[in-house]
């Protein structure tokens, strides 16, 4: 073990030693139990947030430890509809992994596009709840791409929001009715989290279904190649978000560290700063096998490791769920995620897949006319009839579909 990790390992004893003599280790136990709100303002937010807040939250880490986490409630102006403004529960997109990248406290990567967005739903009277995620602005590291944390703390966020209520007026409530709604590192976290919101949520929410747009799939089984043979070329982005994944897979399994070189380390050390379009900036050029003296898969276990991390559910789905990509994201690959909405189906889940002519970037608003429809539809404010459906070609279907054969066993039902 490095003494690196070592250091950091005697860190995070030591808070959570603090979190239980500290006041709130005993709300700290109760995933969802809202701490503190306070009003929030920033040059970035939706022009139609009326009143926005930011909640401390309890939730939990990735070891399942109780945890304390962020995060954002913006309404919209006006008086609530009767039960209150139905709920957009909102996922962003990779931010870093730093407290400053936390979009509470430094605004989105993108806030000029993140704001145009959120402004459609609360233009439509929905509420947005937005949790930053553990580890982003709160206590701990963040676990980058962590689907089963995410998906607490997304749920968790909606809980505390809900709470939110006995300090508002009852024309300012937020109804139980929910979705998730993500981009990025966020959509996969929304649809993680629908495959275990209705259990999570219990009865006093309402989960109606969830949208991933440029939802990341199958990255337990692209990282096992990692090592110093890696030929991956991934651009400066694709690096800067293996990067920030490194450094959460170490948290899980603390043996990858010793696998990095001098250079890995240093880089791994530059993540933990820097927000991601300063890591960008630095990684221009730089490979991730410079990262590695060892192979990834000369660890025993790590396959292992690798799918309780970042395997995506395959089954599970109650509520009706809408992935959304754009055919020419480089930094998501469609046919990975079609491929992975074509593993669903078969296992009759409730999905929709619409694709556009569009990169990661632009996916978002391509895709903002078929959300908002879906989100209307599942929310009560349009007909079920609403719903959009598949718009897959036969032949991007076909080129998927080759990669059915190279999937776990258990992958289909």
């Amino acid at each position: 073990m490095t003494q690196l990790h070592r250091h950091r390992r005697r860190a995070t004893t030591l808070l959570c030693a603090v979190l239980a003599l500290s006041p709130l280790a005993s709300l700290a136990q109760d995933a969802g139990q809202l701490i503190s709100s306070d009003r929030f303002q920033a040059d970035w937010l939706p022009g139609h947030a009326d009143q926005t807040y930011k909640l401390t939250y309890a939730t939990t880490d990735l070891h399942q430890r109780p945890a304390l986490a962020t995060g954002l409630v913006m309404l919209p102006s006006g008086p609530a509809p009767a039960g209150g403004w139905p709920v957009v529960s909102w996922a962003h997109g990779t931010q870093g992994t730093a407290d400053r990248c936390a979009p509470s406290a430094g605004g989105p990567t993108r806030p000029a596009r993140d704001a145009a967005y959120l402004d459609l739903f609360l233009q439509r009277g929905y509420a947005i709840v937005a949790s930053d995620f553990q580890g982003l602005g709160s206590p701990g590291e963040h676990a980058y791409l962590h689907g089963p944390s995410v998906a607490h703390n997304i749920v968790d966020m909606v809980k505390a929001s809900q709470q939110l209520n006995a300090a508002l007026p009852v024309t300012r409530h937020l109804a139980p009715r929910w979705v998730s709604v993500g981009y990025s590192q966020g959509a996969g976290a929304a649809v993680y989290a629908a495959s275990v919101a209705t259990e999570l949520g219990g009865p006093a929410l309402d989960f109606r279904g969830a949208v991933g747009t440029g939802t990341p799939a199958w990255v337990n089984l692209t990282t096992r190649g990692l090592g110093p043979g890696s030929t991956q070329q991934l651009g400066a982005g694709g690096t800067a978000y293996l990067t920030y994944l490194i450094n959460g897979l170490i948290q899980a399994d603390p043996r990858i560290a010793d696998l990095l070189t001098d250079v890995g380390r240093a880089r791994l050390a530059q993540a933990r700063q820097l927000c991601l379009a300063e890591l960008t900036r630095e990684l221009e050029g730089v490979t991730l096998s410079d990262y590695f003296h060892t192979p990834l898969s000369a660890l025993p276990g790590i396959t292992t490791t690798l799918d309780s991390y970042l395997a995506m559910p395959l089954r599970g789905f109650d509520q009706p769920l809408l992935l959304a990509h754009g055919s020419a994201d480089t930094d998501v690959a469609y046919l990975g995620t079609l491929l992975y909405g074509l593993v669903l189906a078969i296992n009759q889940q409730p999905l929709r897949f619409r694709s556009y002519p569009a990169t990661h970037y632009e996916s978002l608003h391509a895709a903002s006319a078929d959300v908002l429809a879906f989100v209307d539809a599942r929310l009560g404010t349009m007909p079920a009839a609403a719903l959009p459906g598949w718009n897959v070609s036969a032949a991007d279907i076909a080129r998927a579909s080759d990669g059915i054969d190279t999937l776990p066993q258990d992958a289909l039902r």
